[in-house]
């Protein structure tokens, strides 16, 4: 059988030392009990976690895309209950030392690696999105590391899938102008729809190779700096 490591809370890279600094996550707890390695908002007055120089590298580890909500079993229960305002938690902030308004910050991606060996797809009704008509209810799949090469479900037998990790979203801390218009853009968008043929063009973009194993992200910063902006924090 495959180590629990979501049930017992076990990192893969519990030793591990690559002699950068590291905001180390501890697998199978939820953000709130762990707030020194993340936070789950974007929000200017969040405080960074660590400092770096311009070059320099840092680790960070984050929480599973549901904190930690989804379990190693074969109901949906843990989908259907699911808070959504836990969901995507973030390591960081980071501030780089130098770092100002209308600058671009460039962050290589030396490596991705999965803290856990247990992965999960899932279809969250509540959310909503392209699929939502055609698949009304809740389904999970769980999926087994098997080194960084391919993964397998019991849910799904006889699939192998690429371990292809990502690292979710990157992005830097927005002033509280931007935080404004952001909320305003997205209230005035939440009820569009999208149409098939939106669709289709989506299923094809995604199914691009859009990056390698490692990846060079580079980030726009807002320009201006509102009173209490942390301008030069990404996470």
């Amino acid at each position: 059988m495959a180590p629990r490591f979501s049930e017992s809370g076990v990192s893969r890279f519990d030793d591990r030392d690559m002699g950068a600094p590291r905001i180390r996550c501890e697998v199978g707890k939820r953000l709130s009990e762990q707030r020194d390695i993340g936070h789950n908002r974007w929000h200017p007055e969040v405080p960074p976690l660590i400092e770096i120089e311009p070059g320099g590298e840092v680790i960070l580890e984050a929480p599973g895309y549901d904190d930690y909500q989804l379990q190693d079993n074969d109901n949906t229960n843990d989908v259907s209950t699911m808070d959504l305002t836990r969901v995507h938690p973030l390591a960081g902030p980071v501030a780089v030392r130098g770092a100002e308004p209308g600058d671009l910050l460039v962050v290589d991606l030396l490596e991705l690696s999965p803290l856990s060996g247990v992965g999960y797809s899932c279809i969250i009704p509540e959310i909503g999105g392209i699929l939502r008509d055609i698949y009304p209810e809740a389904y999970k799949s769980v999926w087994y590391m098997r080194g960084n090469v391919y993964a397998e479900s019991r849910h799904i037998p006889g699939v192998r899938i690429p371990a292809l990790p990502h690292p979710g979203v990157i992005g830097v801390a927005p002033s509280h102008e931007m935080l404004i218009q952001w909320n305003d853009r997205e209230a005035a968008t939440w009820t569009l729809r999208i149409s098939p043929a939106a669709q289709e063009y989506t299923f094809r973009f995604l199914c691009q190779e859009l990056c390698s194993r490692w990846a060079t992200c580079i980030l726009p910063k807002a320009t201006g700096k509102p009173p209490g902006m942390p301008s030069r924090w990404m996470a």
